[in-house]
């Protein structure tokens, strides 16, 4: 199915050696899942089911699920005393990378259900930016094209590459901005979302 990957099986396989869809699909997860995790988003839109969130020393009125951006909410549950999730019928409202309780400062959803106690929602909802990769703009693409040669092409790409010299010979190679190379991040720093 086109679009299902970043980059199509084939440029995988032509690329990383791979002998099998298995492993190029393998292969091309890992890659889709270090450039989502780089930009800080869900790329392919899915639906995220009983998620649980920690509420911090439940007195939050503010929810931040793993995955943005939040783009529904279907259902959002409250735990109670015993264990059990009750579902939460007040209002709220959600942003891209958040879900917020509409209620007063004195009436905090979580605190009320667990007084003085870690609290904890449970939360249906869909995030993500695109229905398939061919939504996606095409630097992704060329990103994706960059960081799989790295991983699977490159048998010293994961070594830690550093400066050296001695006398008058020195050299420095893979430069790398939060676990990429400089080159691929500095691509999808310029990705508008």
């Amino acid at each position: 199915m086109a679009g299902e990957y970043i980059l199509d099986l084939e440029q995988v396989k032509a690329v990383t050696g791979a002998k099998t869809d298995e492993e190029a699909v393998a292969q091309v997860l890992a890659v889709q899942e270090l450039i989502e995790g780089y930009l800080g988003v869900t790329l392919i839109k899915a639906d995220f089911a009983d998620e649980k969130i920690t509420v911090p020393y439940a007195l939050s009125n503010i929810i931040r699920p793993a995955k943005s951006p939040v783009n529904s909410v279907s259902k959002i549950g409250l735990l109670q005393a015993d264990g059990t999730y009750k579902a939460y019928t007040g209002q709220y409202t959600f942003s891209r990378d958040c879900v917020q309780f509409l209620t007063s400062y004195s009436d905090r959803v979580p605190a009320r259900v667990i007084p003085g106690k870690v609290g904890a929602v449970k939360m249906t909802y869909n995030a993500g930016l695109y229905d398939d990769y061919t939504q996606a703009p095409a630097l992704l693409a060329a990103a994706a094209k960059g960081l799989l040669g790295w991983l699977f092409a490159d048998p010293h790409a994961l070594d830690g590459y550093q400066s050296e010299h001695l006398s008058d010979y020195s050299y420095t190679k893979g430069a790398t901005v939060r676990g990429i190379p400089a080159a691929v991040a500095g691509i999808l720093d310029g990705v508008r979302l």
